[in-house]
């Protein structure tokens, strides 16, 4: 594997042991995974006698190319050269997630209903804007600012809140689901008014101070359907490996 050359930095050659090594070091075996889970699939598949026809192939791929905008030979092309990958790996990708929606249909096939039906009030979702802070007094301020000055809620989150991923956005999460939420936000946010400003709300992030925008009761529906399938197929997923012997000799050879 030092014969190998994965990486170039300014020249410098960083080969394959030396990746896996620093992969190993900082305990990053995502891409590992990735491929423990797709060849469990692909087991898993073959044990259930699924398979994809060329012509399935044929359409699938044809409706990843439009999905894409890959209209012309040179697109495509342009696109395997970028992902590194030649027809063959193309083809493998598509056949792979074919299978993948195949096996996702058989183990969940009959279950998505009734695993809806159980756990509807986890489908529940509330469209929310937070204001995250470390101090107490701080958060209580800025609640007075907003409940009692009508202050800017999104001006205030964008200035105060530690929520990196949500301040620049003038604190909006958008939609989530209700088991997404710490106990302490779920109580105050579903029980809440719609509109109506909640806080300060202490939770092991901080203090924060919640806009409840609308609520979404869980519904059987085609989006909840989905989501239900993806949870299931995920619980399957989890069991069939722990059933599986899998082992990575490739761990005790760096």
């Amino acid at each position: 594997m030092n014969d190998i050359v994965a990486i170039l930095i300014n020249g410098q050659e960083i080969s394959l042991q030396e990746v896996l090594c620093q992969a190993k070091c900082s305990r990053d075996w995502q891409f590992l995974e990735n491929v423990i889970v797709t060849n469990l699939i692909l087991q898993a598949a073959a044990e259930n006698n699924l398979s994809v026809s060329d012509q399935e192939l044929q359409e699938s791929a044809d409706q990843f190319r439009e999905e894409n905008e890959l209209f012309k030979t040179g697109d495509t092309e342009a696109w395997l050269a970028h992902h590194h990958m030649n027809l063959d790996d193309f083809e493998r990708f598509i056949e792979q997630t074919i299978l993948t929606k195949k096996l996702k249909s058989h183990i969940t096939k009959d279950k998505i209903d009734p695993y809806l039906s159980e756990n509807l009030s986890s489908f529940d979702q509330a469209k929310i804007s937070h204001i995250l802070v470390e101090k107490e007094k701080l958060a209580e301020e800025l609640f007075l600012k907003i409940s009692e000055e009508d202050a800017d809620f999104s001006l205030l989150a964008e200035r105060y809140s530690l929520d990196k991923k949500s301040c620049s956005n003038g604190g909006k999460l958008g939609f989530v689901f209700r088991n997404s939420l710490s106990p302490a936000l779920e109580t105050a946010t579903f029980g809440a008014q719609i509109g109506s400003f909640l806080g300060p709300i202490k939770t092991n992030e901080g203090y924060h101070i919640v806009w409840v925008e609308s609520i979404k009761y869980g519904a059987v529906n085609e989006q909840n359907r989905h989501q239900a399938q993806e949870i299931l197929f995920a619980q399957w997923l989890k069991e069939y490996r722990q059933k599986n012997n899998v082992k990575i000799p490739l761990l005790e050879k760096l």
